[in-house]
């Protein structure tokens, strides 16, 4: 039993052990701990790439669903009534509100993953290159003096190169750091491992070569000299027809080691900030700055935009466009009261409802649309994401603008806040435009009040000066029907 159990935990220490060896995370104490070779150094350059281009990649993605989104609401508003056509409209204004300031954001994250991406796979192509030239050797052994010696000071070496064996490294899928066993996780924000400039633009050999004597059968001999010359030769002495001169290189290689360095992604004393990327992608080979530089900017850049098919009931009351876009609607700012009123009343009080109606209802609502004398329907998401969303909305157009003109929407806030508004002040404008009339009736010229009347001479008449006519407000239900329609 004992026995059986002792065998357990060392079994338990060894996978222990075995686990540990091979999951590392590179963390920002110290990346290049983790990262001991060239290779692993080069899917971590990799990673970071990877990381800013994702990022960017579901920025675009998250921007054109929400384009698609508010182009449903558009729609939506269009064909809807009541309640509901205010609804799809105020959604519809937010949305085109969100996607303007969006838009700059998504482009400053693609241009960063751009710039990354050039950058970065110049500078993966360098090392990638010295890693290659490392993997072969200088030369084999050379046969520099053999035989009876040359008579001129000089003897012509001839170099016999031995060519790269390639790199056995692959930048793998989805970002993954792994070399054998060994995997890698990384965890790194203020710090990468990077190979720095000087280790490839320095050649360091991983040996010193040798000058050897041998034997024709290359066993080795002794250097020898006497008062005058420096002679190879074997220990007793003799002829040294036999003997040769070898210049020995072995297995030297141009880089003796490519290891990576701490650095930190920002820099400054006291204000961290990445560094300056001022014509960084003109450089056919950028620096270890310039790699930092850009991999700072591109993961420094904002955060990933929020989808507008996840906005919540609760949230609208405190959305800036939705205050703005009511406050339009029904020409007044509204209080914090107010909003919550006017979006209680539209929109309802059922966040799971409003969910069903307003962000997945509308999608698979089927719409008409027209392609020259073809016409159809097809649900509104299917719409929004091709080319038919012109043509539906023409449609959608066209029938608002044969069909009579609506003024009341069914909300009891625009109700209140504008037609009665708009009654009130056409009453009392038609009346004031009455009461001028009536004040300018005098039958003589010494009757005539001139500050409000003129006198026709040829008429003999007292009439209502000119421009002095209180023109009435304008219906307001146009506008609001501008409002929703556009």
């Amino acid at each position: 039993m004992n026995r059986t159990r002792q065998t357990q935990k060392l079994l338990l220490v060894a996978t222990v052990v075995v686990t540990l060896a091979n999951a590392t995370t590179i963390d920002d104490s110290s990346p290049s701990t983790a990262l001991t070779t060239p290779c692993l150094l080069q899917q971590y350059l990799a990673k970071k790439l990877g990381d800013i281009q994702r990022k960017a990649a579901e920025a675009q993605q998250t921007f054109e669903a929400n384009r698609q989104q508010t182009t449903q609401w558009l729609l939506a508003s269009l064909k809807s009534t009541g309640k509901n056509r205010i609804a799809f409209a105020l959604l519809h204004a937010m949305g085109e509100a969100e996607n303007a300031e969006q838009r700059p954001r998504v482009t400053a994250l693609q241009e960063a993953a751009a710039t990354a991406a050039t950058v970065v796979n110049r500078r993966l192509g360098a090392v990638a290159q010295a890693m290659l030239l490392s993997s072969g050797q200088i030369s084999d052994d050379i046969d520099a003096v053999s035989g009876s010696p040359p008579t001129t000071p000089e003897v012509q070496l001839t170099f016999k190169p031995a060519p790269a064996i390639g790199v056995n490294c692959d930048l793998g899928t989805s970002g993954e750091i792994s070399e054998g066993r060994k995997k890698l996780t990384d965890k790194t924000t203020t710090k990468i491992s990077i190979i720095k400039d000087e280790q490839l633009k320095s050649l360091a050999l991983s040996g010193k070569p040798i000058l050897k004597c041998t034997k024709t059968d290359n066993t080795g001999q002794n250097w020898a000299q006497d008062s005058d010359n420096l002679k190879c030769t074997d220990a007793n002495g003799g002829s040294t027809s036999n003997r040769k001169i070898k210049l020995m290189l072995g297995a030297n290689r141009l880089f003796n080691t490519l290891a990576g360095a701490d650095t930190d992604l920002k820099t400054g004393s006291t204000t961290k900030v990445c560094g300056d990327l001022q014509g960084v992608t003109n450089k056919l080979w950028p620096t270890e700055n310039e790699v930092t530089a850009v991999i700072c900017k591109g993961l420094d850049e904002a955060a990933a935009i929020q989808a507008l098919s996840e906005i919540k009931l609760d949230s609208l009351a405190g959305n800036q466009h939705i205050k703005d876009a009511i406050a339009t609607l029904y020409e007044k700012k509204a209080t914090p009261t107010e909003t919550v009123d006017i979006l209680n009343d539209i929109f309802g009080k059922d966040a799971a409802a409003f969910e069903a109606t307003y962000i997945k209802g509308a999608a698979t609502t089927e719409y008409q649309y027209a392609n020259g004398e073809n016409t159809g329907s097809e649900q509104l998401s299917k719409i929004v994401a091709g080319s038919k969303v012109g043509s539906a909305i023409a449609v959608l157009r066209k029938t608002e603008l044969l069909k009579p003109k609506e003024t009341a929407t069914g909300s009891k806030y625009e109700e209140k806040e504008s037609d009665k508004k708009i009654d009130t002040e056409d009453k009392t404008g038609a009346k004031k435009e009455g009461d001028k009339k009536d004040e300018c009736k005098a039958t003589e010229e010494k009757d005539c009040d001139t500050k409000k009347c003129d006198w026709n001479k040829d008429k003999n008449e007292c009439k209502v000066k000119e421009g002095a006519a209180v023109i009435s407000y304008v219906m307001k239900a146009p506008l609001l029907l501008a409002f929703l329609l556009f």
